[in-house]
């Protein structure tokens, strides 16, 4: 078995208590390794269901290590191709579980491991979870900052520039922005694919500099 050094979430800590924030190429260069093995778990027919920054860890070299498959269950019929959806809702961590997993309806898996990732990258950029909800059913549509965040995403008006700016999206930078947004989307359905997340002039950008 590999040894694998450094948990994530250790050296993200580490670097700001120490005032040495990472910066958002720094941020992309680690989001992007931990979209690619996402997507080469679901191409494989697995949803992971607990992604988080506690379950990722770096190599020495730089190399994102996914762990922690516990949660995992089959995301697609590996004959046909055709996506399952799963009736079992509350698999996974609250404050990085979608909207939908809160609830009690079917919902489908990839799409909430797409969730995941972003508030992963909150996590990352931030230094902190936007939001903490309770631990019950139906626990982060009852939580004060994840409405906030609802109410925020129906705020059509461009983001400004300054400290009054206090809006969740607009502290993300431009390029990284649009794509987080697209990530939380409320409405699974209307939530972009991760193909697209790793297609992004963003990420492109950022991979093309360290290739």
């Amino acid at each position: 078995m590999e040894y694998v050094p450094f948990p994530l979430l250790d050296l993200l800590d580490y670097d700001r208590w120490a005032k040495r924030p990472w910066t958002i190429h720094a941020i992309g260069c680690i989001f992007a390794q931990i979209a690619e093995a996402v997507a080469h778990v679901h191409e494989n027919g697995i949803a992971h269901r607990d992604l988080k920054v506690e379950n990722i860890l770096v190599a020495r070299d730089g190399t994102v290590k996914l762990i922690d498959f516990g949660s995992s269950a089959p995301s697609r019929n590996m004959v046909t191709g055709a996506r399952l959806i799963s009736w079992a809702n509350w698999i996974g961590t609250p404050v990085t579980m979608a909207p939908e997993v809160n609830g009690e309806t079917f919902y489908n898996m990839e799409k909430a491991d797409l969730w995941s990732l972003a508030v992963i990258f909150l996590r990352l950029w931030l230094g902190v979870y936007p939001w903490e909800p309770q631990g019950v059913v139906g626990g982060l549509v009852e939580n004060e900052a994840f409405l906030a965040f609802v109410e925020e995403k129906a705020d059509k008006r461009p983001c400004m520039e300054g400290e009054h700016e206090d809006r969740l999206l607009c502290q993300i930078p431009g390029k990284a922005r649009h794509v987080v947004a697209g990530m939380l989307e409320t409405d699974p359905e209307r939530r972009i694919g991760l193909r697209s997340v790793l297609e992004s002039g963003w990420l492109r950008e950022v991979v093309s500099t360290v290739s």
